[in-house]
């Protein structure tokens, strides 16, 4: 499909009053449209079928298994507002996390072919080609919560965590809903801490990290003292400096319903 006609059919959408819009595809796709949403303030639901590579943005919304479980767990959701990060110098926004630094670069030397035959050892491998010549920069960091310079080579600024398997992978579960984002930085990290990191978040294996730096934030502006490549939500999209801020209650989505996936003696406390 042509992205530019986007704009047109949420138009469309919103002239005939529509109740749901469903994305049938992968994270690029589901995220063109969330974008759009996003841009035209349109309070239409998205409804995400997960049927790309990766399907992160489905994964965080609790979207997974078969297909006909999928399609039910939609047609039994509810509606929520959700937040959304955004790259002011790039006007980009994002849903899932952003990326500066290493793991930047890894998403980029990751094709997506590999990925499809290799799968999560495509990202191993991709890790050790951009650990061998990586260098650690000084890093200031200004944030609304107060300012601090980092030794780093890997920022992740996130909306959600809830594609990784293990709830306490990188940090404690991500809220998207919770009008912050998360600003965590591997320090004094190797290849080892790299790619530790990625299966404690990818298969929950135990693995503690030399150090890293979490904070919970609305707005950080990341300015290394060397340009650190930026990618959202898989896509890269340049270098820093850049400032990320948080956009809140910015895109309704289709979300699980909890009275459908919990017992029955938990849903009068579900409601309350």
């Amino acid at each position: 499909s042509n992205p530019h006609q986007i704009p047109v059919w949420i138009a469309e959408a919103e002239k005939h009053h529509t109740d749901l819009l469903f994305s049938a595809g992968g994270d690029g796709t589901a995220l063109a449209i969330a974008e759009q949403l996003i841009r035209m303030k349109s309070s239409i639901p998205l409804a995400v079928i997960p049927m790309g590579t990766s399907n992160m943005l489905a994964l965080s919304l609790g979207l997974h298994g078969e297909m006909e479980e999928v399609l039910s767990t939609l047609w039994e959701g509810i509606a929520v507002k959700i937040d959304a990060g955004y790259a002011r110098e790039k006007d980009r926004y994002y849903l899932v996390g952003a990326s500066i630094g290493a793991h930047a670069e890894l998403i980029r030397r990751t094709p997506r072919m590999l990925k499809r035959l290799i799968g999560v050892f495509a990202y191993i491998l991709a890790g050790i080609r951009t650990m061998i010549g990586r260098r650690s920069a000084n890093v200031r960091i200004e944030t609304d919560l107060g300012n601090w310079r980092w030794k780093t080579d890997s920022i992740e600024v996130f909306n959600t965590t809830g594609f990784l398997h293990s709830e306490q992978a990188l940090l404690p579960r991500v809220d998207p809903m919770d009008g912050k984002l998360d600003l965590m930085a591997l320090r004094a990290g190797s290849l080892v801490d790299l790619v530790g990191l990625l299966l404690y978040g990818l298969f929950g294996m135990r693995f503690k990290p030399w150090y890293t730096e979490h904070r919970q934030i609305e707005r950080v502006f990341i300015n290394p003292t060397k340009p650190m490549e930026v990618q959202l939500d898989g896509e890269s999209i340049g270098h820093t400096p850049v400032t990320i801020e948080v956009r809140k209650k910015a895109l309704s989505v289709v979300v699980p319903n909890p009275l459908k996936s919990r017992p029955l003696q938990h849903q009068e406390e579900i409601l309350q």
